[in-house]
């Protein structure tokens, strides 16, 4: 026989691995179905650096048709391991540092978390830079020559 929920969400508050922000989600606050999170990986895909990776792969010599079709099979090579990794979070309602503890063990699951949380810091600084690249050669054309070089 099964434990109910309700005794087992109240042994597991009282354990001290037990965090309000990282519990699992209950089964009926899971609304979420395939069509959000196609929504999800397209605008994780419609960023400044596909566009920046686009520009500079016409810049040498590819067509735009070919540009995108690279672009398309490299966020598709990014997304089958994304869904991998988030699909027992998905259907279990458990957040990546949970779900690392049962593969790192629970001092290993701090470095995953870590990691996974400074490469999201590094994307967010090259996304910002490249943001703000933009602004400011749109504002003031001579930065938009930084890229190609010395010259008029």
């Amino acid at each position: 026989m099964k434990p109910s929920t309700s005794s087992l969400d109240s042994a597991l508050q009282g354990s001290p691995l037990y965090s309000q922000a990282i519990a699992p989600v209950p089964q009926a606050q899971r609304t979420w179905k395939a069509l959000d999170f196609a929504a999800l990986w397209i605008g994780m895909c419609v960023v400044l650096t596909s566009y920046t990776l686009a520009s500079g792969l016409m810049s040498a010599g590819m067509t735009p048709g070919q540009a995108l079709l690279t672009i398309t099979l490299g966020n598709l090579v990014v997304l089958v391991p994304m869904l991998l990794m988030g699909f027992i979070g998905a259907r279990h309602g458990i957040p990546f540092p949970v779900l690392a503890r049962a593969t790192f063990g629970l001092s290993g699951a701090n470095v995953a978390t870590m990691t996974r949380a400074l490469v999201g810091c590094g994307w967010f600084g090259i996304q910002t830079w490249l943001g703000g690249l933009a602004v400011s050669g749109h504002r003031h054309p001579g930065v938009a020559r930084l890229g190609r070089g010395a010259g008029p």
